[in-house]
């Protein structure tokens, strides 16, 4: 890892897959310590057991084709059928985000840009959102799941 906060991004829940292709490349742009799987390496499942052992600082849920309303319905699903989810320090700590993944995540293009901008507020807070502002860090793209 390169020392930041342990990200934790997945593209679907049920089963739980992590964030592949050019994610991590995003999650390093970012500043966060992304080490669910390599750079340019495939979306991968991984267990409930693996994620409870990774236990991630911040966790952003972005699934692929979703806009950010699905994946927070989506998720809610999620956390309602594994109890087990809500033990994870990020959600303890109310460090869990739900993202538009069909829009900034999914597809190639320049659009990444702006899923960067996302992550990296999910990982630093509203100022760093401030900071890049709606151009980089669109606010109907992304927001804190509290649970």
């Amino acid at each position: 890892g390169g020392g930041g906060l342990r990200l934790r991004f997945w593209i679907w829940n049920d089963p739980v897959f992590t964030g592949g292709h050019w994610v991590p490349e995003m999650m390093e742009i970012a500043g966060g310590d992304y080490t669910m799987c390599e750079k340019g390496d495939r979306s991968i499942e991984w267990s409930k057991e693996r994620v409870i052992e990774y236990d991630p600082d911040v966790i952003v849920s972005g699934p692929c084709g979703f806009d950010v309303d699905r994946a927070e319905a989506d998720t809610k699903d999620f956390i309602r059928k594994n109890s087990w989810f809500a033990e994870l320090r990020a959600v303890r700590n109310g460090r869990l985000y739900v993202a538009d993944g069909n829009s900034y995540f999914a597809r190639p293009g320049p659009r990444l840009v702006q899923g960067t901008g996302i992550l990296a507020a999910c990982l630093y807070g509203e100022k760093v959102a401030e900071e890049l502002g709606e151009r980089l860090c669109p606010s109907k793209g992304f927001r804190r799941l509290v649970i």
